[in-house]
């Protein structure tokens, strides 16, 4: 049985960040800390399906894809960055 984090959709908090692609890379704004984060370019393509809402499924799929990298490299760089994200208070889950 899938676990909950993998069928569940996530999505950015509107309120949480704000953000722009400049050159391929996301720059975040994080509203409570009021500070800049500066993405890879595999971070902003999570991000980007994030904005939308996807489960974490899509997301490995989507990086796996963009990258032409093993699902299981995905998957694993997903889960960093959703955990990042949920440390920061990025998500509505």
């Amino acid at each position: 049985m899938a676990d909950r984090s993998e069928t569940a959709a996530v999505r950015i908090k509107s309120e949480a960040i704000a953000w722009r692609v400049v050159d391929g890379e996301a720059v975040a704004f994080d509203v409570s800390r009021s500070e800049y984060v500066g993405l890879n370019a595999a971070a902003t393509v999570i991000l980007s399906q994030l904005d939308s809402g996807s489960t974490e499924a899509e997301l490995s799929h989507g990086l796996a894809s963009e990258f032409d990298v093993d699902l299981t490299t995905a998957e694993r760089d997903v889960r960093t960055f959703l955990a990042a994200c949920r440390e920061r208070g990025w998500l509505d889950e």
